[in-house]
């Protein structure tokens, strides 16, 4: 395997639903949970996220009050 391939994994590209077989496989990075993501773009969902609490915590004081 070519040292530029390390770490990614093997995957089926093309598979035939008749054969029941692979037709096709590629070296592929492999899945994440998240897909990547610039320091730009996290900061943006992580101050949305935090501004959405801080919402709802407001929300419950003034119903209480």
């Amino acid at each position: 395997m070519p040292e530029s391939e390390v770490g990614y994994v093997l995957q089926c590209i093309a598979y035939d639903v008749q054969a029941g077989q692979c037709t096709q496989t590629a070296f592929l990075p492999p899945p994440t949970l998240l897909p990547p993501m610039s320091p730009e773009d996290a900061n943006t969902i992580g101050v949305s996220f935090m501004g959405s609490v801080a919402l709802v915590m407001a929300a419950k004081l003034f119903r209480r009050g």
